[in-house]
């Protein structure tokens, strides 16, 4: 893919910039070597792609797709929530519902311990 016709080629294409790192050293681009694979593994990726353009259509829309979906890195908030600085208020109001829930639990166990106690000591 180092041919000059190649290189023009994705660079009309795409309007891409095309740079070639050093032969069977992949850590020396790491940054394209992580993107290529977010793009291979996505869940949304098509099996295939019919034509070029739809290709191109799919690369286009990636950014997007991308940026929307929550990330396990920044604890299942969006690359978009986390610019803006929404991921500080995402991450406490999940901590408010975790004790809220932990609570309504721990509620339902007392009653339902004291319910318990009331029929054994009835059927004594």
């Amino acid at each position: 893919m180092k041919a000059s016709s190649t290189r023009s080629a994705i660079k009309d294409l795409l309007g891409a910039p095309v740079h070639f790192g050093r032969p069977h050293t992949p850590d020396d681009q790491a940054w394209i070597e992580s993107f290529i694979k977010t793009l291979k593994y996505h869940r949304d990726v098509p099996q295939s792609f019919a034509q070029v353009d739809d290709l191109v259509l799919w690369l286009r829309r990636f950014p997007d797709i991308y940026n929307n979906d929550p990330h396990s890195s920044l604890n299942y908030v969006t690359p978009l929530q986390a610019l803006a600085g929404s991921k500080e208020v995402i991450l406490n109001q999940r901590k408010q519902n975790l004790a809220r829930a932990r609570q309504r639990r721990y509620t339902a166990w007392q009653m339902a311990r004291q319910n318990f106690t009331k029929v054994a000591v009835q059927a004594a």
